[in-house]
């Protein structure tokens, strides 16, 4: 797909849509900026409660190609990607213990960079809330994105803590203007049909690393 598009000329578009959120633009900027030093660790939590029903798409793997890896893993995977850099190797765990469903409901992906850092997603379908959104940490400095009531960044650089109120944003609003500047420019996106390839790369690591309880090279 990747390749067809660009020897025809078409735009290619990944929904990532966290990358548009002002906040994750922030730290991308601090990152950039060497704000935080050499990058240690990351984390991710993304858990919802979707109540699955055996008859429902996401409880079949031959319609939603996964549970909660495949239907929540890339936009997690993706931005720990987008602010830490390339994965070259995962370790990973599942289980369907509270529906038993085909697909798995629950489970953690560890992320091993090639600069040195691991970071960490739980991911589930079977837990109603977490307030807690994104983590990072470095030598020299570390954030915090959280919700209460809003979500609020609270950050940690020369020693001095402070705490950056964040608002609700139309991300989905932000990518269908974005794909629109970049169809009328004809500008490469944020969010490349690379990024999603990507993506689907660590997450069949994962895959493979869940059943084999072993460390699995990204293959890229």
């Amino acid at each position: 797909m990747i390749a067809t598009c660009d020897a025809n000329g078409v735009h290619l578009q990944v929904c990532f849509l966290f990358r548009f959120h002002t906040c994750f633009q922030q730290i991308r900027a601090w990152v950039s900026a060497g704000r935080f030093g050499q990058i240690v660790h990351g984390r991710m939590p993304f858990l919802k409660q979707y109540g699955l029903m055996r008859d429902e798409w996401r409880a079949k793997p031959e319609e939603g190609g996964g549970g909660c890896f495949m239907d929540l893993g890339p936009h997690s995977v993706d931005l720990l990607r987008y602010l830490i850099g390339e994965v070259n190797a995962v370790n990973a765990f599942y289980n369907s213990a509270v529906n038993n469903a085909a697909v798995e409901e629950t489970g953690g992906i560890v992320l091993h960079f090639d600069n040195g850092a691991q970071a960490f997603t739980d991911l589930s379908f079977s837990v109603p809330h977490c307030d807690i959104v994104f983590e990072l940490y470095g030598t020299e400095g570390s954030v915090w994105v959280y919700n209460d009531a809003g979500w609020k960044i609270r950050t940690h650089f020369d020693g001095e803590a402070a705490l950056i109120p964040s608002q609700y944003e139309d991300l989905y609003q932000y990518q269908f203007e974005h794909f629109a500047e970049c169809v009328q420019q004809r500008v490469s996106p944020i969010t490349t049909g690379v990024d999603g390839l990507r993506a689907n790369e660590i997450l069949a690591a994962a895959y493979r690393s869940g059943k084999t309880g072993q460390t699995v090279s990204v293959i890229r």
